[in-house]
């Protein structure tokens, strides 16, 4: 990632933080009050900059408040809490473990105080002012602060994956983090997804036509998760007997997995086949 022009001239913190005022004042301002004006104040750190902020009607716990990009390239992220909340307290939060396990350029702020991560370490901490009831203390060196930090957070190239354990980390994280959001949207009826799990459910387990393909079969878990539900419903549609027969001229023909890493197939093979034999499932 090339290094970027800062454009964020102390007038544009100056006004940030009157927002921030303002809005106090009213004294019904809430987390999401300030979502616009903390979106302008990162925007205005360099041309093309883009904070999408989720919108309050579908903020989830599992997805940050922000992503800043430029261009096409995700730059990182940012996560928001109210004005009042402690941001150390957040930190012992299970939902920013996820973050910091998973998202490699990460930015905690309750919109006065900020906290800038690298894979899940901290890199610097700023406090552009103080909260004293509803009223704002702007730090004297607010606009110093601000544009250190936003420069490096702009600046963060991700890291190279140097070895196979760095590379696990890294895929587990992220990977929890998926999961956790695909069960939020489906346990809050989200459509789309809904849709395509029922529509999942449907081909996998009822068309015997379905072709099953694993492209990174691993230990084989996915496998064999597939084929003990394709058991329970053969077993539950024409009986126990039925097994042997569907598995020869109905299962084993359109299932199939393979794996390049050849030290992830470890178990993998034979628990596929012994899923397939009905036993140690």
């Amino acid at each position: 990632m090339h290094a970027m022009t800062l454009a964020s001239p102390s007038h544009l913190v100056h006004a940030y933080l009157q927002s921030l005022q303002k809005e106090l004042s009213r004294g019904d301002a809430t987390e999401h009050t300030h979502r616009s004006a903390l979106k302008a104040l990162i925007e205005s750190a360099a041309p093309g900059l883009l904070a999408t902020n989720e919108p309050k009607a579908t903020q989830r716990e599992n997805k940050p408040d922000y992503i800043v990009r430029k261009a096409a390239s995700v730059i990182g992220f940012v996560e928001a809490k109210d004005v009042d909340k402690s941001l150390k307290a957040t930190l012992k939060t299970n939902q920013l473990k996820r973050y910091l396990e998973a998202l490699p350029n990460l930015m905690l702020t309750n919109y006065l105080d900020f906290i800038w991560f690298v894979g899940g370490e901290k890199r610097m901490e700023i406090s552009l002012g103080s909260l004293n009831g509803q009223h704002v203390a702007p730090a004297k060196d607010a606009s110093a602060r601000w544009d250190e930090l936003i420069a490096c957070f702009l600046a963060e190239v991700s890291p190279t994956v140097s070895s196979p354990t760095q590379l696990a980390k890294n895929l587990a994280g992220q990977t929890r983090l998926l999961r956790d959001l695909s069960l939020e949207l489906l346990t809050a009826g989200e459509s789309d997804l809904f849709e395509q799990e029922q529509s999942f459910r449907a081909l996998l387990v009822t068309d015997p036509s379905a072709l099953i393909l694993d492209p990174a079969t691993g230990t084989a878990t996915f496998l064999r998760k597939v084929i003990a539900l394709i058991h329970q419903r053969v077993d539950g549609q024409h009986g126990a007997g039925a097994w042997p027969g569907y598995v020869r001229s109905q299962l084993l023909p359109r299932i199939f997995g393979f794996e390049l890493m050849m030290g992830a197939l470890h178990g993998g093979p034979p628990q596929a086949g012994l899923a397939v034999a009905g036993v140690g499932l």
